[in-house]
């Protein structure tokens, strides 16, 4: 599946205490990149952010994790109640390329059994359109 990228879907490129928060919509989902460091200090704008663009996903969140260098336990945290809230609203929440060292934390803290974590962004929308198919047949 070709990645329909559109800069003028763009819909947010904020900074916060060195993590960076790009939003862009693609076939009804968001996409959320985010860059550099999650942590105690930055959390909790960074969660209410990206919470705002969750609302107007239709389907699904895709956070991507490639160029996050550094997560706390606050990162985690934040991933945890954007799942609660977008399983409220019956929404796929799906992670794509974590670093190494952020795959393991997910590892040690069972965060790879809580999650559907995809290699890349192609993959997360195969897995959208299958789950959209397994739907429509029950």
């Amino acid at each position: 599946m070709d990645k329909e990228y559109h800069p003028s879907n763009n819909i947010n490129n904020t900074s916060h205490s060195g993590c960076t928060v790009n939003v862009e919509s693609q076939n009804n989902t968001i996409i959320i990149e985010l860059a550099g460091e999650i942590d105690l200090g930055s959390s909790s704008r960074i969660y209410s952010l990206i919470l705002q663009q969750c609302k107007q996903a239709d389907k699904a969140v895709i956070i991507n994790l490639e160029n996050i260098v550094f997560m706390d336990s606050s990162g985690l945290q934040i991933l945890l109640r954007l799942r609660e809230k977008l399983d409220h609203y019956h929404q796929h929440i799906l992670l794509v390329k974590p670093r190494p060292q952020i795959k393991k934390l997910f590892q040690l803290t069972a965060f790879d059994k809580m999650f559907h974590i995809f290699a890349d962004q192609e993959q997360a929308f195969a897995y959208l359109a299958y789950e959209e198919r397994q739907n429509k047949k029950t």
